[in-house]
């Protein structure tokens, strides 16, 4: 498994129970892998617009598991 985190599973259960929000309601928390060294903003891929989720380069661009051709 490749991550930023040397152990994902122990993250996980650290936050169990635990809920992201914004403007104190719960949001749409995405996540995904090896997205071609940079991220889009939401609404270019699902069409609503939310401030929290907006494009940012990407970390997994030298991570051979992640090439894009």
């Amino acid at each position: 498994m490749i991550s930023r985190h040397h152990n994902p599973l122990a993250a996980v259960h650290k936050t169990v129970g635990q809920v992201l929000t914004y403007n104190n309601k719960i949001f749409l928390s995405a996540f995904h892998t090896c997205d071609g060294e940079h991220t889009e903003n939401v609404e270019d891929a699902w069409g609503n617009k939310l401030p929290y989720l907006r494009a940012v380069p990407d970390f997994d661009q030298n991570i051979k598991y992640c090439n894009w051709v």
